[in-house]
């Protein structure tokens, strides 16, 4: 009887969306006595040969970390794996359809049938998408940090690859970084449960921070591998100690302020007006100019939430006022 039909049609395209699907692929555990590959470890067994074959004649490959493997599904594959949720609900559904559950079977049948049909035509398939952070060390250069999405067949042979992140670590960045990655602790404590919980926020803000990065991922990054350090050398991350630091290396990076620069006094980080997640730091120095005498000034550094520089203002008078202490 169609008429059902149309009312499975209704309700079952209801639940739909339009674009893309994204599924976790778990690695469920075989009952049977030899173990299944996962598709997880399929698709990260394909990505080591893709990487290796690709990037051999640049330099050594080394493997830090995948993330969970995602299956995207197409509209119609969607709509087909609805369909056939349906169908497996329906023999249990007798009291609601009554006489005209097979009737609602059939019509289920006839659109699953149909379905089928058209992903065949059309040539759907799903595909895969995971993250995967290495490093490509060339000869004689420093170690070239990459993050990729791949994105695989359902066979998951590479079908496409976007680059998320390049960048270059020195051998100390690369030690941090490998620091980091294992998530080994940060900062110690007699209390082990106190110094357990303290690295897990550690870990959890850090890793965030990079996860949420957008355009400047790379900077990020490094700004994590400055932080990591930081902590560890003070067994505890200070904020006024690590920005007058980074204020002070950025000055003697900067031609203007570079020549003879001799720090004054800093002010303690304080909130931003109207910009709570903001910081300013506040520096007197002097430096040599360039007609070679001695120039007293005060920079201010408004640091975002991640303590990156981003506004620099110089002021050459009536700057006492910002090392009041109130």
């Amino acid at each position: 009887n169609l008429k059902y039909s149309g009312f499975i049609i209704a309700v079952f395209f209801g639940m739909c969306t339009t674009s893309c699907i994204y599924q976790y692929t778990s690695d469920s555990s075989s009952k049977d006595s030899v173990k299944k590959i996962s598709a997880q470890d399929k698709a990260e067994k394909s990505i080591n040969e893709y990487i290796v074959s690709h990037y051999k004649e640049f330099g050594s490959y080394t493997d830090y970390s995948f993330g969970q493997l995602f299956t995207l599904k197409p509209k119609e594959i969607v709509e087909l794996d609805q369909l056939l949720e349906t169908r497996e609900k329906l023999p249990k559904m007798k009291e609601h359809y009554k006489n005209a559950l097979d009737s609602v079977i059939a019509a289920t049948d006839t659109l699953i049938d149909l379905k089928k049909k058209e992903i065949r035509k059309n040539k759907i398939y799903h595909t895969y998408e995971i993250n995967h952070l290495f490093t490509i060390k060339p000869q004689k250069e420093d170690f070239r940090l990459y993050e990729f999405t791949f994105y695989l067949y359902p066979n998951f042979k590479v079908k496409d690859v976007k680059m998320e992140m390049k960048t270059t670590l020195t051998n100390e960045e690369k030690n941090v970084f490998e620091y980091f990655i294992e998530r080994f602790p940060l900062v110690t404590d007699k209390n082990e449960q106190f110094e357990d919980d303290k690295n897990q926020r550690l870990y959890n803000n850090l890793s965030n921070a990079l996860l949420n990065a957008e355009e400047n991922k790379d900077q990020i990054l490094h700004q994590i591998l400055s932080i990591v350090k930081h902590i560890r050398l003070h067994n505890e991350f200070k904020p006024d100690v690590f920005c007058a630091q980074s204020l002070k290396k950025w000055i003697k990076n900067h031609e203007t302020y570079s020549l003879n620069y001799r720090a004054i006094l800093f002010a303690r980080l304080k909130e931003v007006e109207g910009n709570p997640n903001n910081r300013i730091m506040y520096h007197k120095f002097q430096y040599q100019s360039a007609s070679s005498e001695m120039t007293e000034i005060v920079l201010s550094f408004e640091f975002d939430e991640n303590y990156l520089p981003v506004e620099i203002i110089e002021y050459s008078d009536e700057y006492d006022q910002f090392f009041n202490r109130k």
